[in-house]
């Protein structure tokens, strides 16, 4: 699977709601601490929700490249084999 579109839209959707979530917290609360610790949540929570798609396709690149090596191996002493 080149692309995991189905993992990426739940991560998506879910970090959304967490998102609104503590950021509408954080508009409600009237200790300035509390707010900040909020608000820093929400962005570390996008920050992985932005991260997720990279990892996921990263990942499963180097799955693909682990199944394409043994065939180069393969092919390169072949090739070498009539030189």
């Amino acid at each position: 699977m080149p692309f995991p579109a189905l993992s990426v839209l739940a991560v998506t959707a879910v970090g959304a709601v967490v998102i609104a979530g503590l950021l509408a917290l954080a508009v409600t609360r009237r200790r300035a601490p509390a707010v900040w610790m909020l608000a820093v949540t929400g962005v570390l929570v996008a920050l992985a929700v932005t991260a997720f798609p990279l990892v996921a396709v990263v990942l499963g690149s180097a799955q693909r490249v682990g199944e394409v090596g043994p065939v180069v191996v393969i092919l390169w002493q072949r090739l070498s084999g009539i030189f």
